[in-house]
């Protein structure tokens, strides 16, 4: 039984790199719903979550049209910022 930090409890999933944990998955046992991701550093430590707390189904016309534009055309850019 795994846990998010939010409290919610499940079944968790966890994928390892290299013999170390790198994330994990939990799902409601009763519905097969996903409630949580973790994300975890090289050491072990929970960097990241993401918790579902609520879920719909969204009406086809609710949708943005494709493609979507981007926020930024520029793409010379890099995530550090080099």
């Amino acid at each position: 039984m795994s846990a998010a930090p939010t409290g919610q409890t499940g079944l968790g999933v966890r994928f390892y790199s290299d013999d170390r944990l790198q994330s994990e998955l939990i799902f409601d046992q009763q519905t097969g719903r996903l409630v949580a991701e973790k994300d975890y550093n090289t050491a072990g430590k929970l960097t990241d979550w993401t918790a579902y707390l609520s879920q719909k189904i969204v009406s086809a016309d609710k949708l943005p049209d494709y493609p979507m534009t981007p926020a930024s055309t520029d793409t010379t850019a890099s995530v550090n910022g080099n």
